[in-house]
């Protein structure tokens, strides 16, 4: 049965469902009295509430505060690492970066026109019959049985463009 080390310490007894990941940085701002953080294993502790009861004195925890403790402790405490005893502390894990999620593109603002543009009506082409149906001539000098791009590749074979 493991008891508590500690219990008339207040604990954040944070679930593990519900602890974050931290960055070196944002465990180095807590690095004093009001607010103290450990490293241990790469588990973050919130040990504001227990510093002065440690057993090697508070000064030993707050040399450490905000800093990677890991080396420190296990050196020592030989028998049982204070990860172990301090698992009631631990309110998450070490994390290199944390990853921003990507922000949502602003909404285009929807806009009606006032009235509907009104569009000239296209220039007519000349139609003509030729071979086989209709035909759009492209100028009104271009042969009436071909179409406009055949007329102009036949004059210009024929010379007469």
């Amino acid at each position: 049965q493991i008891l508590p080390l500690y219990e008339h310490a207040a604990m954040p007894l944070i679930p593990v469902s519900q602890r974050t990941g931290y960055t070196l940085e944002e465990v180095a701002e807590h690095n004093s009295s009001k607010s103290l953080w450990v490293i241990i294993n790469r588990k973050v502790y919130d040990v504001t509430t227990f510093y002065k009861r440690h057993p090697g004195g508070p000064a030993v925890l707050l040399q450490m505060a905000g800093k990677d403790a890991t080396a420190a402790a296990a050196a020592a405490h030989k028998n049982a690492l204070p990860a172990n005893l301090m698992w009631e502390f631990c309110i998450g894990s070490l994390v290199r970066f944390k990853v921003k999620p990507p922000e949502p593109a602003p909404a285009p603002a929807l806009s009606l026109p006032a009235s509907k543009p009104k569009l000239s009506p296209a220039p007519k082409a000349k139609e003509s019959v030729g071979v086989g149906g209709k035909f759009r001539s492209a100028s009104p000098g271009s042969s009436p049985r071909l179409p406009a791009f055949a007329s102009r590749s036949a004059a210009a074979a024929a010379g007469t463009t």
